[in-house]
């Protein structure tokens, strides 16, 4: 290096230095006097050169991306205000003229072609098969690392804390593993498959090899845009939520005592199966109950489940939403049920339900919902809040533009998923179906054995067996609706029934909930019941039944009063007791009214004769019949949207395979969300990963 070449370095740096900040101009020597001006013009050029939108979001990202790698260790310090794009540019030039101090970096000219060039490689990087130096991949890519707890989420700043090479992969989305209701795309499927909310394709065909063909219902459909197409936002927030192995007993009583629960914790009791089919490794999952007279708690992994019996809800005149939401937002936030951000949505009937909101834009599902009686009383609530959630990060996004392109040019090929909706005027009432009169619907009758408090009761039945968690007291069961009342002995004899069918016998408790036992046995497990038609007799205060099949009379207790002497029914009953009387008394469960109906024939018409119904076969693919598979025409889109979707990575065993018991990792991502309706007036929701490509898992 020339002795010279650092000073000339130093005045050409200052000049350029001034350039940017609008002061005056320091002067150089006259060597370098050329370079100044040149370099003068290219920064007056940067600053009055207007780049695409979408250049200057991918190439931000990537610089940022480099300033991440750099303050890695300064996270948790406040981000220092960030560059504009020009800013960046024009200092990368600065250091470009200055770093090589004996040739200038072959002119200033030359720097800013570089600069672009090196750009566009940069953002093209994975196109070229290259990996970007400092980005860190997951060691398990179905359980990607988390970066902040989501509850400390700020996403006000669309540019605070991007490390985009921190960066795990997403799940596709693609048609297998999503959230429930939605369908399309078809994964890794070779054949077309029909989606929208499990809807089947509107035609089919069979293959030559004799399986079936399923169609792609927008398959050179036309996609019209009659909306405007967002321009942001170019980042977005990603939520993680890491199920929990099992759910401890100390988390199961925090949320019961959420919920107002304080009593004894229970676990169901399952029966043993042992067989050829049975997998001896199976273990069931854990599932906590806790009642309180006619409420009860169901806790498990994915959430938890209030009911209340006692309340009974008037279907046919609901409580109104309007009246509905104040009721139940107050229930779930005196508990602290609600600890995100969420807003409320109506999606069927007067059912309140609060989805949560990242980024200022609802998720696909709710994670609370609440039904309020018609007299303003809670009497359901489906809690699946996601308990572990946290922020995986900050991801770029294609743009809406790009969506839409990616949309017209096929759902199928894209792996695109859409689900069919309810259209606007219909979103949110319960519709109304039109069934006509039966004429005969005054001739049925339909009778279920009821029983009062203090009646004797016999049940044949497989008990419900709940074990305390503690192990310190008696077990619960439960034989249908009532709970068995009996002495510590009893009620452990009791549980080891469960999966057996027992007769049991007591009296109903004063509050007809209960069964103050008097005895059990087991059942034969080859025991017939008594069903079959027969006919209704009356010989003083006893009601007969007389079975046509066998002949055999039994008497029946507590017959309902409108059974009339010689009708004809059907009827249940799991056996007959010999208490000495003329008959058997038969434990009956239900009759059924048997009702003949002639078929009407007109003055001069004979009756019909009915031909044997034959299904016409499937039209075979080249059999010549000419099968046409059925596709929209048309498709208009109304509204864009960016709109947030639950995707699901499921556990693998040790060969790779995907395991769907126990509970999936719940990754929460934007995408753009595309509704209108098609030419036949159907409405469709198509939804496509918003995630940019090189932070997808494919």
């Amino acid at each position: 290096m020339k002795e010279k070449d650092p000073i000339l370095a130093d005045e050409l740096s200052r000049r350029i230095a001034a350039e940017m900040q609008g002061k005056g101009q320091p002067p150089v020597s006259e060597a370098i006097e050329k370079e100044a001006e040149l370099a003068a013009k290219l920064i007056n050029l940067a600053q009055d050169t207007h780049p695409d939108p979408d250049f200057v979001a991918a190439l931000g990202s990537q610089l940022a991306r480099r300033a991440a790698q750099k303050n890695k260790s300064q996270r948790n310090q406040a981000p220092p205000e960030r560059p504009s794009f020009w800013q960046q540019l024009t200092q990368m030039l600065k250091e470009g003229t200055t770093m090589n101090r004996n040739k200038y970096l072959l002119g200033a000219l030359g720097a800013l072609v570089l600069i672009v060039v090196a750009a566009y490689l940069v953002m093209n990087r994975d196109n070229f098969g290259g990996t970007e130096p400092g980005v860190s991949v997951a060691e398990d890519s179905s359980t990607p690392s988390v970066t902040e707890d989501a509850s400390n989420d700020n996403t006000e700043d669309e540019t605070e804390g991007i490390e985009v090479a921190d960066l795990p992969p997403l799940p596709a989305l693609e048609g297998s593993g999503q959230a429930q209701g939605l369908g399309g795309g078809g994964g890794a499927n070779v054949r077309p498959q029909s989606g929208g909310g499990g809807i089947a394709a509107e035609d089919a065909a069979i293959g030559v090899d004799g399986s079936f063909i399923y169609t792609d219902p927008f398959s050179g459909t036309t996609f019209t845009l009659n909306t405007t197409l967002p321009t942001e936002p170019l980042l977005s927030t990603v939520l993680q939520n890491v199920p929990d192995t099992a759910v401890t007993v100390e988390k199961a009583r925090e949320l019961a005592a959420q919920f107002g629960f304080s009593g004894q914790l229970y676990r169901e009791q399952y029966p043993v199966f042992e067989g050829e089919f049975v997998d001896p490794n199976y273990q069931p999952p854990v599932v906590y109950h806790i009642f309180d007279g006619p409420r009860s708690l169901i806790i498990d992994a994915w959430g938890a489940y209030y009911n209340d019996t006692s309340i009974e809800n008037d279907w046919d005149n609901p409580i109104s939403f309007e009246q509905a939401v104040p009721i139940a937002e107050a229930y779930v936030q005196e508990r602290g049920l609600l600890d995100f951000e969420y807003e409320i949505q109506q999606l069927w009937g007067s059912d309140v339900n609060f989805v949560r909101v990242i980024d200022g834009q609802p998720v696909n599902q709710p994670e609370l919902t609440v039904g309020v009686s018609h007299d303003g009383r809670i009497f359901f609530i489906s809690y699946q809040v996601l308990r572990n959630a946290q922020r995986l990060g900050r991801y770029p996004l294609i743009t809406a533009q790009a969506a839409w392109e990616r949309l017209q040019s096929g759902v199928f090929e894209n792996g695109i998923l859409y689900n069919y909706s309810a259209g606007p005027e219909t979103a949110v009432a319960e519709p109304a179906i039109a069934i006509e009169p039966d004429p005969n619907a005054d001739l049925y009758q339909f009778w279920v054995r009821e029983y009062e408090p203090g009646e004797e009761i016999h049940l044949y039945d497989w008990p419900i067996v709940f074990l305390p968690v503690d192990g310190g007291a008696d077990p619960r069961i439960q034989i249908r609706n009532y709970l068995v009342q009996a002495d510590s002995a009893t009620l452990n004899a009791l549980a080891e029934r469960v999966g057996q069918q027992t007769h049991i016998w007591g009296q109903v408790g004063p509050e007809g909930t209960t069964i103050e036992l008097a005895g059990w046995e087991a059942v034969e497990e080859n025991r017939e019941p008594i069903a079959g038609p027969g006919i209704i007799s009356r010989e003083g205060d006893q009601v007969l039944f007389t079975s046509n099949e066998s002949g055999n009379i039994y008497i029946l207790p507590d017959a309902p009063a409108d059974l009339e002497d010689g009708l004809e029914v059907h009827l249940f009953a799991w056996a007959a007791r010999d208490l000495g009387q003329a008959h058997p008394v038969a434990d009956w469960e239900n009759i059924d009214k048997i009702v003949n109906i002639e078929p009407e024939i007109l003055p001069g018409e004979e009756l019909p004769i009915e031909e044997p119904i034959t299904d016409e076969p499937l039209p075979i693919d080249g059999d010549g019949r000419g099968f046409v598979p059925f596709t929209y025409e048309s498709f208009t889109v109304n509204e864009v949207s960016l709109a947030y979707y639950y995707t699901y990575s499921w556990p693998t065993d040790d060969a790779g395979e995907i395991r769907y018991e126990g509970q999936p990792t719940i990754i929460v991502q934007p995408t753009w969300k595309f509704s209108g309706q098609t030419d036949t007036g159907e409405y469709v929701d198509f939804y496509v990963q918003a995630t940019e490509a090189e932070h997808v898992e494919r």
